[in-house]
């Protein structure tokens, strides 16, 4: 699991409720009574229009438009259909963030009524976040969060709150800037309890940037609290994924059994042959190396080759290459990372880190020899040079 920006979806409100929204958004003078008034219709049919409990005509609706002071395609949000469908799909796909700014802007523009405004700006931020403009993009989501505890308060629909609070948490993990965590905390979150994927991934946010910050008692609570909500869905992968988050961060923190324990668990729950697998395999091997657990750890390396090999996943090198400089570790066997540290298929970073692995073992070996060959490889791969003229106080 992993801190990610979230789009939501085209949302479809509900006619009545948008009409609602907007009636509410122009104050007094378009109550149920000073409307109706002015389209020549009751209190209690518009109402019921607006409840839904009444089928609105075509007719009415051109009534109710003109009543609003706009029009029926600025009513049904039809006047920018176009732009908000390939907005959404270059927001999902993640391309050209030009264009997406540019739609987003072009949507955001004429938007009415509480959900629409929400969505926009959600959607605004967005595209602002794709171009790396964080600034701007946490403070588009800052005023797309009270229409979203609007939105939460008022139709009991979390959606618009779990989208905005987790893109503002985001942005405020990418500008380290953490103001809005009290707000989040105090109120957005025990607004999302009726919904537990929901509030499982925004504490699993909350438990990150607490960590992040080195609140390391908050940052257990959270990651624990995250896997309670997972548990109350039926839905076994977030389950797995939160045990996992939790072995790791146990890890982190040295607490090796707690580590080793989740990590079992989450590996009865992760399916065959899936890349949070072969994640979990590797992750466990170096719980299992800490406690000195070789013997187990290399058994769990090479299930993780196992499975990578038949996972339809872009980044299958880089895993194969974590995999082998582990088994070099675990084993002691030096050939593993050598052959990392020589395929110029595999990327260069991973290469470098083999290189180091192999300098440490043969120093600690004693082999001076073999030291200084690898030392030689890791310099001519990080392009180092080193010149005494360099040196700042020469």
């Amino acid at each position: 699991m992993a801190l990610t920006a979230s789009v939501n979806k085209e949302t479809s409100v509900p006619q009545g409720r948008r009409i609602c929204e907007i009636m509410e958004e122009k104050g007094d003078a378009y109550s149920l009574r000073a409307l109706g008034r002015r389209i020549g219709m009751s209190k209690d049919m518009l109402h019921r229009c607006i409840t839904g409990d009444r089928y609105i005509k075509p007719s009415e609706l051109e009534r109710i438009a003109e009543g609003l002071g706009i029009s029926v395609a600025r009513l049904l949000m039809e006047d920018v259909t176009k732009e908000r469908e390939e907005l959404k799909r270059l927001l999902t796909s993640m391309k050209n963030p030009k264009r997406a700014l540019e739609l987003a802007k072009i949507v955001a523009e004429p938007a009415v009524g509480v959900s629409e405004r929400c969505e926009a700006l959600n959607d605004l931020g967005r595209a602002y976040y794709l171009l790396h403009r964080y600034e701007e993009a946490h403070k588009v989501w800052l005023e797309a969060y009270p229409f979203a505890i609007q939105i939460q308060e008022k139709y009991a629909e979390s959606t618009f709150l779990y989208h905005v609070v987790s893109n503002i948490l985001l942005a405020a993990a990418m500008r380290k800037d953490y103001t809005a965590m009290l707000e989040i905390k105090s109120k957005a979150l025990p607004a999302l309890e009726t919904h537990p994927r929901h509030a499982g991934t925004i504490c699993y946010a909350l438990a990150k940037i607490e960590e992040d910050l080195s609140n390391y008692s908050d940052a257990k609570t959270y990651y624990y609290e995250a896997l309670n909500h997972f548990s109350r869905c039926d839905m076994l992968e977030y389950v797995a994924g939160s045990k996992h988050n939790i072995a790791c961060f146990e890890f982190r923190r040295n607490n090796l059994k707690q580590s080793r324990e989740f990590f079992l668990e989450a590996l009865q729950m992760f399916p065959e042959n899936t890349i949070e697998r072969v994640r979990c395999h590797k992750e466990l091997s170096k719980t299992l190396i800490r406690t000195g657990q070789l013997a187990e750890a290399e058994q769990h390396l090479r299930q993780a080759l196992f499975h990578v090999d038949r996972c339809d996943v872009e980044d299958r090198d880089e895993y194969i290459a974590k995999i082998n400089i582990l088994l070099s570790r675990a084993t002691s066997d030096p050939t593993y990372a050598s052959h990392i540290a020589q395929d110029s298929n595999i990327e260069l970073k991973y290469r470098e880190v083999a290189c180091n692995y192999l300098v440490h073992l043969y120093e600690m070996k004693e082999d001076a020899a073999q030291m200084i060959v690898w030392q030689r490889q890791l310099n001519q791969l990080s392009g180092r040079k080193y010149d005494v003229i360099d040196e700042e106080d020469m």
